[in-house]
């Protein structure tokens, strides 16, 4: 599928931008999510689970017919959203004002395979169906986890000297001003781009399995204008302060494994020493592109 999407904006639009990266033009998003986001796409296009938007002037007319044509695919579930285009002149200038309007909304069609059997010894039809009633749909949301649970979830999982360091880490990082993201099952620390563009770049994640990593923050690094060899260089050097944690080898912004707080521990203060050393650079060529 992502071939194609590339495939496609080559032909119309002289790119080759995947997926993630037409994502990443409107809305960045946190690398880890890339697969997840991915994987979702897949699963529901096999499925025939999307949104189909038919947009244009002049498309009143025929809505029927439009509708009884999809309902003629019966493995396919369809929400269906017909917009009209307003088009006027600009008075002001030579651009167009665009105005879309919902001018119509179907129901999600369910569909059903539906087997009939007419026994001949008697008149009794049997009708066998796969369609099971579903109850009132709620809303999926990506959860974010709590301070407080996310420190009882790592007493299940490391001792209470890890929990205590892991702690330290956490506090540390809130007091040096860094960002602290929290997701479904880690914290990720950040550092906000100074200039205000609402970028974060990742500098370590630490989650409630007590494994603490590098990496991710190339691309983020990138959207800021800099250069790949800054995420490259970090990860090199701190690779070379863990035990077995090596630079990925095709895609050197990235450590090869997951270490864990066990492993962290003993060098956790030259470790952050080389965070704040990314900290200093990404600040350094801030103000040089000013």
């Amino acid at each position: 599928m992502n071939e194609e999407v590339k495939a496609s904006g080559q032909l119309l639009n002289n790119n080759s931008k995947g997926i993630i990266e037409l994502i990443n033009d409107f809305d960045p998003i946190d690398e880890n999510q890339e697969q997840i986001i991915i994987d979702n796409c897949e699963r529901n296009l096999k499925r025939g689970r999307l949104l189909l938007l038919i947009v244009g002037d002049g498309i009143r007319e025929s809505v029927e017919d439009m509708v009884t044509y999809l309902s003629s695919s019966p493995q396919l579930q369809f929400t269906l959203g017909l917009v009209e285009l307003q088009v006027f002149k600009n008075p002001n200038s030579e651009g167009l004002i665009i105005i879309p309007n919902l001018i119509t909304r179907t129901r999600e069609i369910i569909r059903a395979v539906i087997k009939i059997e007419n026994s001949s010894t008697n008149s009794n039809i049997t009708i066998e169906t796969d369609f099971e009633e579903e109850g009132p749909k709620t809303q999926y949301t990506r959860t974010t986890i709590t301070e407080d649970d996310f420190f009882e979830q790592l007493k299940q999982n490391v001792d209470l000297e890890n929990v205590v360091f892991a702690r330290l880490i956490l506090n540390e990082a809130k007091e040096k001003g860094y960002y602290i993201d929290w997701n479904q099952g880690s914290f990720a620390v950040k550092y906000a781009d100074p200039k205000g563009s609402g970028i974060k770049v990742t500098l370590f994640v630490t989650d409630r399995k007590g494994l603490f990593y590098i990496g991710y923050n190339s691309k983020q690094l990138s959207r800021l204008g800099f250069s790949n060899e800054i995420s490259e260089e970090f990860t090199r050097r701190t690779a070379s302060l863990i035990p077995g944690l090596n630079p990925h080898p095709t895609h050197l912004g990235f450590g090869n494994k997951y270490s864990n707080l066990n492993e962290i521990k003993p060098v956790y203060a030259e470790f952050m020493k080389e965070v704040e050393t990314l900290v200093s650079k990404i600040e350094q060529l801030s103000i040089e592109s000013d």
